[in-house]
C-alpha cells in the first residue's frame, strides 16, 4: 500500500531524462538507499529468502512518451526454505510483469526482449546479518499509451510502473518451485519518486507501535491493561442478560409454583386425615 503526499500531477512536468544520471553515484546511492530499507526486514515473506528493491532512474509520463528506466535489484535477506532451501540464488530465474507498461531487459551491450531468464551480472555482497544483492536488472519499458491523460493519478501511475515478481527455481529433487515476491518492501527509495512518502504495510503498522510506545514514554496516554475493559457496545452481553434474566423468572416462578402446590397438597391430606380421625 502506497501513501502519497500528491494525488495528481500535470504529465508535462514529470520528465526525468537518464541521460542527466551520474551512473556511478547512482549505483552508490541506490544500493546503500536499497540496503538500508530491507536491513529493517528480518525475513523474507517468501520461501526463497529474497526481496526486491525497485527504483526509476528515468521516467517521461507525457502523453504519447511514457517511456521509463529502472533498475530492480534482488537482494538475499533470509535463509531460503521450503521448496527452495538448498537453491543457489544463481540458480533462480525471475519473471516480472506490469499491469500497465511493456518492458524489456537492458544490458552492457544491447537490449534486448528476452525476458528476465536472462543470466546477467551477479554480483554478491556480504556484511553480516546485512541484506546481500545478488542480482541487478535494468529496465526499459513504455505506459501504455491509452493509459496516460493530461493528469494522472500518481499512485495509478506507480501501479501502471510497480512490476510483479515471480522467481523460479528448480530444486535438488528436480522439482520446480516458484513463488511471487513482493516489491512494496523497498520500492522507489531512490531517483523518481523518491521524495514521496512511500510505506508498506509493515512500515505503517511499525509506525503506529513507535508512536503508541512514544506516547506512553511521554505519558500522553494511559497504559491499558488488556481484557479489563470494554471498549466496544456490548450487545452479545446486552442479549445474554436478558435471556439470563428470563430464565431466572421462569425458573423462579416455576419453584413458586411447586411450592404453593406442596402447601395445598400438604393442607388437603391434613384435612382428609382430620375427618378420619387418623393422626
Amino acid at each position: 500500500m502506497l501513501d502519497r503526499r500528491q494525488t495528481q500531477q500535470n504529465n508535462s512536468s514529470n520528465v526525468v531524462s537518464s541521460s542527466a544520471v551520474d551512473m556511478a553515484k547512482w549505483e552508490t546511492d541506490t544500493t546503500n538507499a536499497c540496503m538500508k530499507a530491507l536491513s529493517q526486514i528480518t525475513a523474507a515473506t517468501n520461501p526463497s529468502g529474497t526481496s526486491v528493491c525497485y527504483n526509476l532512474l528515468s521516467l517521461d509520463s507525457t502523453p504519447g512518451s511514457g517511456k521509463f528506466m529502472a533498475d530492480m535489484r534482488l537482494f538475499q535477506v533470509s535463509t531460503a526454505s521450503g521448496d527452495f532451501a538448498g537453491v543457489s540464488a544463481a540458480n533462480v530465474a525471475a519473471k516480472v510483469a506490469f499491469s500497465g507498461a511493456s518492458v524489456m531487459l537492458v544490458s552492457n551491450t544491447a537490449n534486448t526482449g528476452a525476458g528476465m531468464e536472462t543470466d546477467l551480472k551477479l554480483l554478491r555482497r556480504q556484511s553480516g546479518a546485512a541484506p546481500m544483492l545478488i542480482r541487478t536488472y535494468m529496465l526499459a519499458g513504455t505506459i501504455d499509451a491509452n493509459k496516460l491523460a493530461d493528469k494522472v493519478d500518481k499512485g495509478l501511475l506507480e501501479s501502471w510502473i510497480t512490476p510483479m515478481v515471480t522467481l523460479s527455481a528448480t530444486n535438488g529433487l528436480g522439482q520446480q518451485a516458484t513463488t511471487r515476491v513482493t516489491s512494496n518492501e523497498a520500492i522507489f527509495v531512490n531517483g523518481v519518486f523518491a521524495n514521496d512518502v512511500v510505506l508498506s504495510d509493515m512500515a505503517r503498522a511499525q509506525l503506529a507501535v513507535d508512536d503508541a510506545i512514544a506516547a506512553l514514554k511521554n505519558g500522553t496516554a494511559a497504559f491499558v491493561v488488556p481484557g479489563v475493559n470494554i471498549l466496544i457496545e456490548p450487545i452479545g452481553l446486552y442479549i445474554a442478560c436478558v435471556w439470563t434474566i428470563i430464565a431466572f423468572g421462569v425458573y423462579g416462578f416455576g419453584t413458586f409454583e411447586r411450592y404453593k402446590h406442596r402447601d395445598a397438597y400438604r393442607t388437603r391430606k391434613a384435612r382428609a386425615y382430620g375427618k378420619s380421625g387418623t393422626i
